[in-house]
C-alpha cells in the first residue's frame, strides 16, 4: 500500500513547539508528511518546490491555523492553493487550530480538531482516523429479536404488539391458564429482547385497541384478564386454523342434534369450540349454552342457522 502524502501547512514560529513533532508522529503512523525543512534545500526554488512539489502532489492538506499562522501571507497562499484542489475533488483538507485561533472563511464549513481541546496524541489520532478513513463507530449487531420473528403469526402490524399478543393468545389457550400479570409477561418476553417498558406500553395500546382485557392494580401493576373471542377466533385464523370450517361444522352439529350435548370437536381446542358457541350465542343463533360435568350442551337452536350455515358456504 502506498504511503499517502501529506502537506503540511505552518508559520515558523509554529515548527518547533508543534509542527516538527506532529509531522513525525504522524510519519510513524504512515503518512508521508511533506515539511518545507525536510523538502527545500539550498538553491531550490521555493515556489516550485511548495507548490509543484508538496501541494501538488499531496492527497492531504494540513493546515496548522495559529494566532500567528493565520495572519500570515505564505500561509494564505498555501491554504489557497489547497482549496483550488479541493473544488477539483484531488485533495483533503484537515485543519488543525491551536490556541484557539480563529478559523479562516474558506474552511469554516469543515470539521477542525484542535489541539486545546484534544491534545497532541488526540490531534494525531484524529487526523491519522481521517486519513485513513478509520471507522470507530462500534460493529453493527443483530437486530432485537421481535424484528425477525416471521414464524409467528402475524396478529398485528407492529413487530413488538405482534409478540406481545401472540404470547397472550398462547396463554390463552393453555389450559392451565389464569390471570397473566406484568412479572409473568416480562419473563414470557424476555426471549425476544422486549424491555419491561415497551411491554407496558404494547399492552396499553393492545388494551385500548380492544384486543385484550386488561386490568390496572395498584404500584402500576396490571393483569392481563383474557382476550376477547374474536381476537382469540382471529388469532387461530391468521395461525392457520379453519375457523371457518369448524364453525361451519360446530353449527351444522347443533342444528341435527338439539339439546344434545356437543360432541365430535375433540381434534379442536376447546378454547376455539368454546368462543365459537359464545360467538354464534352473540348472534343469536344458539341460546342456553350451558357445561355441564364438562361437556357443552346447546339448549335451542336458531330457525335462521341453517340458512347461516349456506352463507358460510
Amino acid at each position: 500500500m502506498t504511503a499517502p502524502k501529506a502537506f503540511l501547512s505552518h508559520a515558523t514560529e509554529d515548527k518547533e513547539r508543534f509542527a516538527v513533532p506532529f509531522a513525525v508522529a504522524l510519519r510513524t503512523k504512515g503518512i508521508d508528511v511533506w515539511v518545507d525543512q525536510w523538502e527545500i534545500k539550498a538553491g531550490d526554488s521555493l515556489v516550485k518546490k511548495v507548490f509543484t512539489g508538496g501541494i501538488d502532489d499531496a492527497s492531504i492538506f494540513i493546515v496548522v491555523l495559529s494566532p500567528i499562522s493565520v495572519t500570515k501571507p505564505w500561509v494564505s497562499e498555501e491554504l489557497d492553493a489547497a482549496v483550488v484542489r479541493k473544488i477539483e475533488g484531488s485533495c483533503k483538507i484537515i485543519p488543525v487550530v491551536l490556541d484557539g485561533a480563529e478559523v479562516p472563511a474558506p474552511l469554516k464549513h469543515l470539521l477542525w480538531v484542535s489541539e486545546s481541546k484534544q491534545g497532541f496524541d488526540g490531534v494525531v489520532s484524529e487526523v491519522v482516523r481521517s486519513v485513513f478513513n478509520l471507522e470507530t463507530k462500534p460493529p453493527l449487531g443483530a437486530p432485537p429479536s421481535y424484528m425477525s420473528m416471521d414464524h409467528l403469526a402475524a396478529l398485528t402490524p407492529n413487530g413488538i404488539d405482534n409478540i406481545v399478543l401472540n404470547v397472550i393468545v398462547d396463554h390463552q389457550l393453555d389450559p392451565r391458564h389464569g390471570g397473566l400479570n406484568n412479572e409473568t409477561m416480562v419473563e414470557k418476553v424476555a426471549p425476544y429482547d422486549i424491555s419491561p417498558e415497551a411491554l407496558t406500553e404494547s399492552v396499553s395500546v393492545l388494551s385500548e385497541r380492544g384486543d385484550i382485557k386488561l386490568q390496572r392494580v395498584s404500584g402500576g401493576a396490571w393483569l392481563v384478564m383474557g382476550i376477547p373471542d374474536c381476537t382469540l377466533l382471529n388469532a387461530l385464523q391468521a395461525r392457520g386454523v379453519d375457523v371457518g370450517g369448524i364453525e361451519k361444522r360446530l353449527l351444522a352439529s347443533l342444528v341435527n342434534n338439539p339439546g344434545q350435548r356437543v360432541s365430535g370437536f375433540e381434534d379442536c381446542d376447546p378454547e376455539l369450540v368454546f368462543a365459537l358457541l359464545r360467538s354464534l350465542e352473540a348472534k343469536d343463533l344458539i341460546t342456553g349454552t350451558k357445561i355441564l360435568d364438562g361437556s357443552v350442551i346447546v339448549h335451542s337452536v336458531s330457525a335462521s342457522a341453517s340458512r347461516y350455515i349456506r352463507q358460510l358456504g
